[in-house]
């Protein structure tokens, strides 16, 4: 192993032993930031969070004077990670773990229902195919087929990604 390899895996087990240690409230928080995959501004995040009907510590929903101080505390701990004005995303050593982890305490589908109605891919007029803005939006929904183990779903999403984002820098070699 490289010194690189030894020191992200290192990074990565500090990063999950501090996300297992949080209150299930901000741990829904970052799952959420998971299944987003893309920086977001905090108007954004609480849109999709009271979608999701989930409640801060304190058992209250979440808003944008209560969810301001969590994300700030979150970035300053390195759990998510934000970078000039772009908006704030989970850590990527820290995607894949919070995302299985809503997988397995049965938050996901909430949690992709949520993003699919806030954050929505636009679709093309004629035939219903994703119009992605972006390599990540495509990735995003790659990762939803993939954690729902539907092959069918993510090969439509790369069909569409090459198909209707020619615009775009970034291609997906199969």
């Amino acid at each position: 192993m490289t010194t690189f390899e030894i020191n992200s895996t290192k990074l990565q087990a500090q990063l999950a032993k501090k996300y297992f240690e949080l209150h299930p409230s901000i741990q829904k928080i970052i799952q959420l930031f998971s299944v987003i995959y893309a920086p977001i501004d905090k108007n954004s995040l609480v849109s999709c969070l009271s979608t999701t009907g989930a409640l801060d510590e304190n058992n209250k929903p979440w808003g944008t004077k209560t969810l301001s101080p969590q994300i700030d505390k979150l970035v300053k701990s390195g759990l998510l990670v934000q970078e000039s004005r772009s908006g704030t995303e989970c850590h990527p050593l820290l995607t894949e773990i919070a995302t299985r982890h809503a997988v397995q305490t049965g938050q996901f589908e909430i949690l992709v229902t949520a993003v699919e109605e806030k954050l929505p891919i636009r679709k093309h007029w004629q035939n219903e195919s994703r119009m992605f803005q972006s390599l990540r939006q495509c990735i995003r929904e790659i990762r939803i087929g993939f954690y729902r183990q539907d092959p069918d779903f993510i090969n439509k999403q790369i069909e569409d990604y090459q198909k209707y984002s020619r615009h775009l820098q970034n291609s997906i070699i199969l």
